[in-house]
């Protein structure tokens, strides 16, 4: 599933969608970068990682994000769980 939300940076795109009020599938999450439920994919836009111990170097190269971490770094920002 594709969501295409627009943070305002440095927003996270997780916040963003919760602001639409579009239900994401790992909305009971925990915030803290840890556990990896919230693990999505960058398909447009910019995101600046804060945190990250549960991915690995190639899964960011390959788009990868935790959306609890990630900031908005561009106007439009889609993202993929």
């Amino acid at each position: 599933m594709a969501i295409n939300v627009s943070p305002t940076p440095p927003e996270a795109p997780r916040s963003a969608v919760l602001r639409r009020t579009i239900a994401s599938p790992r909305t009971a999450a925990v915030r803290e970068g840890a556990c990896g439920s919230c693990v999505c994919r960058v398909l447009d836009g910019k995101v600046d990682i804060a945190f990250s111990e549960t991915l690995e170097a190639e899964d960011i190269d390959d788009g990868y994000i935790l959306g609890c971490q990630a900031r908005a770094a561009s106007e439009r920002v889609v993202i993929e769980f």
